[in-house]
């Protein structure tokens, strides 16, 4: 399969007090000839929403790097100057408006946070979370939340159980969140219908606050429907209907760019023909090798590119894997991707920004 590309036509930026921070092209050729070999294509052009849009994502929760940061709980422990925007409140005061202006000085118009890891994981109140979001709204115009996370809430919760845990979050942070996600929902939740039935839930209360739901799962899941289902993942999209507004997908790290496009191509066409207006972002992509790089290693089943499982006794295991990245990988990778579109079904599916770092080739915001 081969994918054509969207060459996206430039757009103002939205007002804002942060002052634009130059930066320069990317490096050249786009992708990177030398590990993935992917040209170029020719391809009809759409007009990219204006920067800020709340649908469209503009945004790099894994690769804005502050000089001097100090290390803190869970960071990279190789580059400690690589900031999670979800371990922002971990930082003293002077590094998260450093962060912040940085962030919003390259054009990025979303970024997410995470309750569980700073409530559960750091141990601070629901009510200094919120002065969190507060802080990041005054810089940046789009907060997403996740509101559960596989490291900190119990496996397999019932939809009654998630309520219970999720309702009070919802009603703190829906007055300042705009879009609200979980952490890799297939990795420790029900399949449908009770995962239809969680997602509603959050979905439409998001909705009748006038903000939005993003479906979030581990490397290249798209859907959770339940084994034995005919309908496959078109079903599991026909029973949530309107209650989410898409997919935040989550590419597998060692795909070359034309793997990932492919892959983005397989649900844009689903979405396009599908009736209830689902939009596909690349919300993550080469983030745990720009995090700790080379670092990273095999590890017990471990889900690989190809679909295997790492088993045990694997031989692999505790080695070394993948290359390690930056940050001007992630925005080459987000600007190569960004302007992938459906030339397969030829359906009007378009990628809806990404999260894993983007700009133009020239270096100005997307």
């Amino acid at each position: 399969m081969r994918v054509a590309l969207l060459q996206p036509t430039v757009s103002a930026r939205g007002p804002g007090s942060i002052l634009p921070i130059a930066r320069p092209p990317l490096p050249l050729p786009l992708p990177r000839a030398d590990r993935d070999g992917v040209p170029w294509a020719s391809a009809p052009t759409w007009t990219i929403p204006p920067n800020p849009t709340r649908d469209y994502l503009r945004g790099n929760m894994w690769g804005v790097e502050i000089p001097g940061a100090p290390r803190v709980p869970g960071g990279s422990s190789r580059h400690p100057e690589r900031i999670l925007s979800w371990f922002l409140d971990r930082y003293p005061p002077d590094v998260q408006r450093a962060y912040l202006a940085t962030y919003a000085g390259f054009g990025y118009s979303h970024l997410y946070l995470s309750p569980p890891d700073s409530i559960q994981g750091m141990g601070f109140t629901l009510a200094q979370f919120v002065e969190t979001c507060t802080l990041v709204k005054s810089y940046v115009p789009f907060l997403g939340i996740m509101l559960g996370s596989k490291v900190y809430q119990p496996h397999g919760m019932s939809p009654g159980e998630w309520q219970a845990y999720v309702d009070p979050l919802l009603d703190a942070l829906l007055p300042i969140g705009d879009e609200f996600s979980m952490w890799e929902f297939d990795l420790w939740n029900r399949t449908a219908p009770d995962g239809v039935t969680i997602w509603k839930h959050i979905g439409d209360r998001a909705h009748a606050a006038g903000k939005a739901c993003w479906l979030h799962f581990s490397p290249h899941y798209t859907s959770w429907f339940h084994d034995g289902d005919p309908r496959g993942r078109f079903g599991w999209y026909d029973d949530l209907g309107h209650s989410i507004d898409g997919l935040n997908y989550q590419c597998v790290p060692d795909w070359t760019t034309q793997d990932a496009a492919d892959r983005c191509v397989d649900t844009l066409w689903q979405f396009a023909q599908q009736r209830w207006g689902h939009k596909f972002r690349v919300f993550e992509d080469i983030a745990i090798y720009q995090f700790d790089g080379a670092s990273q290693v095999y590890y017990e089943g471990q889900r690989l590119s190809d679909g295997a499982t790492i088993a045990a006794g694997d031989p692999r295991i505790g080695t070394p894997r993948g290359p390690a990245m930056t940050p001007e990988d992630g925005d080459c990778r987000g600007w190569y991707l960004a302007c992938v579109y459906d030339n397969v079904k030829h359906t009007p599916g378009v990628v809806w920004g990404c999260g894993n770092g983007v700009r133009r080739p020239d270096g100005s915001p997307l």
